[in-house]
């Protein structure tokens, strides 16, 4: 199974969203498919 998790953020001036993917096996949450780090990127 794969869960996703989408938090969001939205001032007047920005919209922010994460989009973080586990695979759900029979032991629990595996890792994060992705290996952007966790932190806040300013562009």
């Amino acid at each position: 199974m794969n869960i996703v998790v989408h938090p969001g953020h939205a001032t007047p001036s920005v919209f922010t969203t994460v989009c973080d993917n586990y695979i759900i096996g029979p032991d629990g949450p595996g890792d994060c498919l992705h290996k952007t780090p966790k932190t806040i990127i300013e562009i």
